[in-house]
């Protein structure tokens, strides 16, 4: 065998275990999210019931029999959120999980960071926050969240009484009265955010997942539940056939990417990226440090013609090297 070909062997063996991990992850980086009471490492449900003919060990928990889901190439979406991403500034925020609502405290970070260090306003900053998976019910309004009771599902709790919220509080801040805070402090909320022109992308992929859930346990079809969920999104939201898409999408453009647990971050994977693969993330390997001449020079010889005198003086490393050279190349004198 060729040493081109033992050399080419590593690199295609590392770019197919590259293509399939990416295929794995991507598999599963938006797929509908489980609920938040279920186990860690449980499958989350499917996003259609299964066939009819098939056993279930728990039949009841199934949705009602109605109009099939639609597909996702049947639905017009809205992808002109993409031409607002023009400032100098841009980041992307990718959430898989509420955790409290970390996204949008990033999200708000962002802005002030690039208003104290530029000295600009939110204007000069472009960014996105994409909830998916778990987090995807951040972007359903209040009334999703008291209907199906979401604040049991995602264990998200009320400060005070310890017990499941039953509006979205990551939407909106209220006074002490149940109404809408009035102060233009900005928050990390939603609301907020998005009158400072942060752009948020939700997971469809997720909202079938969630769809069927509440469909099973209501006893509704679960087509039903998917355009409702759909019609009752908090302002501004816009929903994309997966987060991950709409993630990747919002990054095309040069935005700085903060993702979670996508392909994109390369360290995951436990196969090394050789130095020759080509791409944005290229590793370029430091040559040793050799005290001698390069590889392939000319040794020199006592009949050599003299250095020009033009030529600059070398490095001190090799400084005595060189006037090594030149008294040997010098005449000798009485």
């Amino acid at each position: 065998m060729s040493s081109s070909d033992s050399s080419s062997t590593p690199r295609r063996h590392f770019i197919g275990e590259l293509a399939a991990g990416a295929a794995a992850i991507a598999a599963v980086a938006c797929a509908p999210a489980a609920t938040a009471t279920s186990a860690p490492g449980k499958a989350p449900a499917p996003a259609n019931p299964a066939p009819a003919n098939q056993t279930s060990a728990t039949p009841e928990a199934a949705p009602a029999a109605g109009p099939p889901m639609p597909p996702a190439s049947s639905i017009k979406w809205d992808a002109t959120w993409m031409e607002r991403i023009t400032a100098k500034h841009k980041a992307v925020f990718d959430s898989p999980e509420i955790e409290e609502g970390t996204a949008l405290y990033h999200a708000m970070s962002y802005l002030g960071a690039v208003k104290d260090v530029f000295g600009t306003g939110d204007s000069d900053a472009s960014v996105v926050v994409v909830l998916r998976h778990a987090a995807v019910p951040m972007l359903y309004n209040d009334a999703m969240w008291a209907k199906y009771d979401l604040g049991a599902q995602t264990k998200t709790l009320d400060q005070k009484t310890k017990q499941p919220v039953t509006r979205n509080i990551y939407y909106q801040r209220i006074d002490k009265d149940g109404k809408p805070a009035s102060d233009e402090k900005p928050s990390a909320t939603i609301k907020s955010l998005t009158n400072r022109g942060v752009i948020f992308i939700g997971c469809d992929l997720a909202t079938r997942g969630f769809s069927y859930r509440i469909a099973a346990k209501t006893k509704q079809a679960q087509s039903a539940v998917y355009e409702e969920l759909r019609q009752n999104l908090v302002p501004g939201a816009i929903l994309m056939p997966t987060g991950v898409f709409g993630m990747l999408l919002g990054a095309g453009g040069g935005v700085q990417l903060h993702a979670r647990d996508v392909v994109l971050q390369h360290h995951r994977f436990p196969t090394p990226r050789p130095p020759d693969v080509r791409g944005p993330l290229r590793i370029r390997a430091l040559a040793p440090h050799r005290s001698g001449p390069p590889p392939g020079a000319r040794a020199s010889r006592e009949n050599d013609p003299p250095v020009a005198a033009t030529r600059p003086r070398p490095t001190s490393g090799s400084s005595r090297r060189h006037d090594a050279r030149r008294i040997r190349r010098s005449p000798r004198t009485a």
